[in-house]
């Protein structure tokens, strides 16, 4: 009786798994480039934009930065809109992240007046709402020899 070896069974699937998964790696590695590389320096870039163009506009005497501003400014529609606890108007605009489930976000803030949506403050990566940036948001506040004080019947947010 002669024996032979036998190759083991599976030898060839072994190959394969390492492929996938230096396959599945390399994918990650590539979306983790894409996120520093280019989806965060994007909402850092249009951060600045917006600064910026505030900044200038602000040294002109009846200018005024609105929303459609900030879009053409960014050369993108918002992804989404919402209204934040004291009416002040919140755009999105999105950026994909190297995951696909993912994205990068800037949040730009307007304030209506006479029909028009004023431009506010703007956050990237994450939004504050107007009570976690001001203790005065959404009050009417007077400056005196005391210091800020909301009028009487002037229907302050309360003390804080």
């Amino acid at each position: 009786m002669s024996t032979t070896p036998s190759k083991p069974s599976g030898g060839n699937g072994g190959n394969t798994l390492r492929i996938v998964l230096f396959a599945v790696l390399g994918l990650l590695l590539i979306g983790l480039a894409y996120d520093y590389l280019v989806a965060r320096p994007g909402v850092d870039a249009a951060y600045d934009k917006i600064a910026a163009r505030s900044v200038e506009l602000n040294k002109l005497p009846d200018t005024y930065f609105t929303n459609s501003d900030v879009q053409e400014l960014l050369g993108k529609q918002p992804s989404r809109t919402f209204e934040d606890s004291n009416g002040e108007l919140v755009e999105v605009f999105s950026w994909r992240s190297g995951l696909p489930i993912k994205t990068h976000d800037l949040f730009a803030v307007y304030k209506p007046s006479d029909g028009k949506m004023l431009f506010n403050r703007h956050a990237k990566f994450a939004y504050e709402s107007s009570n976690d940036v001001s203790i005065y948001a959404g009050e009417t506040i007077v400056l005196t020899d005391e210091g800020p004080t909301t009028p009487p019947g002037m229907g302050g947010g309360g003390s804080r």
